[in-house]
């Protein structure tokens, strides 16, 4: 079993689509979209970090599922702000 020392957590990857940033005081979050053969993967990053992650199908399927994200986040008081990769 890998330990904590040996798990990778991903950064933000140039090769990758940034979709969109938001914020709320002194947080930022910002989502980015990979693709490979294997389908489509939307990361979500705070602080340069990525926190989640979620491996779709389809390129469709994965900007419907980052856009609710952001969608559920604006509706709790976070803002659009410009795409922003620390």
């Amino acid at each position: 079993m890998p330990t904590n020392s040996a798990i990778r957590t991903p950064r933000p990857d140039s090769s990758a689509q940034q979709l969109w940033a938001i914020s709320k005081g002194e947080r930022s979050v910002h989502a980015e979209l990979r693709e490979g053969g294997w389908g489509c993967e939307v990361r979500l990053f705070s602080d340069g970090r990525c926190f989640a992650a979620h491996a779709l199908d389809s390129r469709e399927l994965a900007l419907q599922y980052a856009s609710a994200i952001e969608r559920d986040l604006i509706a709790r008081g976070w803002v659009k702000t410009t795409v922003q990769v620390p």
